[in-house]
């Protein structure tokens, strides 16, 4: 990832110092470079957690608990791509008083191979998510689940699709609206814009749910642009989409002067709202926010001295149902 991304960067730096213009910019792969991709947010999650089997699930009970326990998925882009965002869940939940049941890593929930077409992909990753669930759920059989919770959009359509909330008793909702109902203390997120993803896993409530974190919300409409593969599978397409939500970043910022920070609740759409750097906007996801505001600007380290209690050899043949 660090290296794909330095070589984008330096490849859009070089095609800046071109003279404008010309058709050949609007061709592939030349319309790949027209902004730089942002650089991940962190070290992917499973690198500041104790190392898991592939047949072991990891529960972590806060100091002093509220009572609740939530399953979190963190998905590809919250674990992988911007792994502060995982971090980030499993702190501000923590806080919250709530138990945080992490599922093995590498777990993806399959969207992105529906969406191009690579169904019988998406069929297997279901399928062995859904066992693996079930494994997990009848690990812990003696918990009761408050909520499946997420923060990634597409991600919560994906567990909905497959009925977690139904292998695991508890509805399927954002991590961060969870931590907040739960009691999550936090300093006020004050003036700040917010990007809408395209799959919210807020379900249109975020100017509410940043209402409660002592925050007043501005939305920037209009899609950020990655739409998840559209802006490696089209980015002819996906680069107008980058111009129109400049466009709308330029009228909030002008008429909001001091929103300095954009929120979303997406980790695709931090790449997306990432590319838009030259504005001066600083980008975030509601959870990285929250967990600032809860515990500083040191939370990472805070959440590295963390205690955790490991459970796990109960997911039998979870490698085997991969191949199924």
């Amino acid at each position: 990832m660090g290296l794909g991304t330095r070589a984008q960067r330096q490849a859009h730096t070089a095609l800046a110092l071109l003279p404008p213009g010309g058709a050949w910019r609007r061709q592939f792969p030349f319309t790949l470079l027209a902004k730089p991709i942002p650089f991940a947010q962190g070290l992917p999650l499973p690198e500041s957690l104790p190392r898991l089997g592939a047949r072991q699930a990891l529960l972590l009970a806060p100091e002093h608990p509220c009572g609740k326990t939530v399953f979190y998925f963190p998905g590809c882009g919250s674990e992988r791509l911007h792994g502060d965002v995982g971090r980030a869940a499993i702190y501000i939940l923590l806080q919250a008083g709530v138990r945080v049941l992490v599922p093995p890593a590498g777990l993806c929930c399959g969207y992105p191979f529906g969406v191009n077409g690579q169904t019988e992909r998406q069929k297997d990753i279901e399928l062995r998510n859904g066992i693996i669930f079930s494994q997990i759920r009848e690990m812990f059989s003696y918990l009761a689940f408050d909520a499946v919770v997420l923060t990634c959009g597409t991600c919560a359509d994906s567990l909905k699709a497959l009925e977690a909330g139904r292998i695991f008793g508890a509805p399927v909702l954002d991590a961060a609206a969870f931590a907040l109902e739960a009691g999550l203390k936090c300093a006020p997120l004050g003036d700040v814009l917010y990007h809408p993803p395209c799959h919210d896993s807020l379900n249109g409530r975020a100017v509410q749910v940043i209402a409660r974190a002592g925050g007043t919300a501005t939305v920037v409409p209009h899609c950020c642009g990655e739409a998840g593969t559209l802006a490696m599978s089209r980015p002819d397409i996906s680069g107008k989409m980058f111009d129109r939500k400049e466009d709308a970043l330029r009228v909030a910022m002008t008429r909001h002067p001091a929103s300095k920070t954009i929120l979303t609740n997406c980790p695709s759409c931090l790449q997306g709202l990432g590319r838009q750097a030259a504005l001066g906007v600083k980008v975030s996801h509601l959870a990285i926010s929250l967990a600032a505001a809860a515990g500083g600007p040191n939370w990472p380290e805070e959440f590295d001295r963390l205690k955790f209690w490991i459970f796990g050899e109960a997911l039998a043949k979870a490698q085997v149902c991969i191949t199924l």
